[in-house]
């Protein structure tokens, strides 16, 4: 997925399928946050993540924000 490429329907199914490598997720991941063409896509093969998606931005505006942020915790998890 170098550039402007878009994901085929067999990686957005990989995926769904949880059959990707975490490299070649997390670089599927960052692509779909910026690509609603391909977001669509993905919905289309799964619709519950449109329903998901229609939820979360019903309720995540009247959720209460934490006192603090949230700590970094990457380095605990490598």
């Amino acid at each position: 997925m170098a550039g402007l490429e878009h994901p085929s329907d067999e990686l957005l199914q990989g995926l769904l399928e949880q059959g990707l490598e975490s490299t070649q997720a997390e670089r599927l991941l960052h692509h779909l946050d910026g690509c609603r063409a391909c977001s669509e896509r993905l919905e289309a093969l799964e619709p519950e993540l449109f329903h998901y998606r229609q939820f979360r931005a019903l309720v995540e505006p009247r959720l209460p924000r934490p006192a603090r942020p949230w700590a970094d915790l990457t380095h605990e998890l490598e």
